[in-house]
């Protein structure tokens, strides 16, 4: 059978033929033949909604990603400037050592800041660096009351030919009980004055930091050094834990006398005031009892 479909044919009513008559075909809307199509409709557009915002998302994090960027650019140039700085600085600083140095060669008040450390009277920190010492200064060098000497470059070996100086510093080591920081840089020390410096240590429980790089020393005696200094570390270390725990112990039997000094104040306190309490009544039992006695007296007149 032909059906004419006509473009203003109506919906949900039978169509007819050419004849007119009316026939089994019914046109339908697309909805109701595929009810799919809206709920389709309804997914795409959430689907083109999540996509737009992944897009905005994902373009803010490209700001947040370029503005890190920026931010760490300029974190490196500033830290490059400030190292930049601290070398010139530094600079500055090796430069004034240097010409304190060259000054010191050539003062005449080194034999006086010897004679200090002859007397046990110099600073805890001292710094002789670049100076010639001979047997005796060096000897001298060495006392109780320092804490830090810097004698970096100072020729104590006459060029690596004669270890005598370090000989001698060493011997003034083995007695030593106050050094905890030597600096020997660059003094041309060879096995020898390892050999004196380690004979030194071993007798030393003191020194903790010793400094003798950019000299002639072989990979053993490096080896031997660096082990007696981690003895002493660990031995300052252990005293210093000793005297925490004893000034802790002094903190907490302080604590307590004051607690017992509290307490025996607040007692006394106490005591007192009971005492006070008890000479105030009888104070005023001997009052009542002596007006009482004016009272009987008084009466005993009148009736007379």
């Amino acid at each position: 059978m032909e059906v004419d479909v006509l473009q203003s044919a109506a919906l949900n009513v039978p169509l007819r033929g050419k004849d007119n008559e009316t026939t089994d075909v019914i046109l339908r809307g697309v909805v109701e033949v595929f009810p799919q199509t809206a709920e389709m409709k309804r997914l795409l557009a959430k689907r083109l909604e999540l996509e737009q915002q992944q897009r905005e998302e994902e373009e803010e994090r490209r700001r947040l990603e370029l503005k890190e960027e920026m931010e760490r650019q300029k974190r490196e140039e500033d830290l490059k400037k400030l190292k930049q700085q601290r070398k010139k600085q530094r600079d500055i600083e090796e430069r004034k050592r240097m010409e304190e140095e060259m000054k010191n060669r050539e003062d005449d008040n080194l034999s006086r800041v010897l004679q200090m450390c002859l007397e046990n009277e110099t600073p805890a920190e001292t710094s002789f660096s670049g100076l010639a010492f001979t047997q005796v200064q060096i000897r001298v060098l060495v006392n109780d009351t320092l804490r830090s000497l810097n004698v970096e470059n100072c020729s104590f070996t006459c060029r690596g030919d004669e270890q005598s100086g370090v000989v001698e510093l060493a011997k003034g080591l083995r007695l030593n009980k106050g050094l905890r920081n030597l600096n020997l840089r660059n003094n041309q020390i060879d096995d020898e004055g390892g050999d004196a410096l380690i004979d030194a240590l071993s007798a030393n429980r003191t020194l903790t930091q010793l400094d003798v790089s950019f000299n002639d020393l072989s990979i053993e005696l490096l080896r031997e050094l660096h082990e007696l200094l981690n003895r002493n570390q660990a031995l300052f270390i252990q005293v210093k834990k000793h005297e925490k725990r004893e000034r802790e112990d002094m903190r907490h039997e302080e604590e307590l006398m004051r607690i017992y000094l509290m307490h025996v104040e607040a007692r006394r306190i106490m005591v007192e005031g009971a005492e006070r309490r008890r000479i105030a009544r009888e104070k005023a039992y001997e009052d009542r009892k002596a007006m009482m006695s004016r009272k009987k007296k008084g009466k005993g007149k009148k009736k007379k």
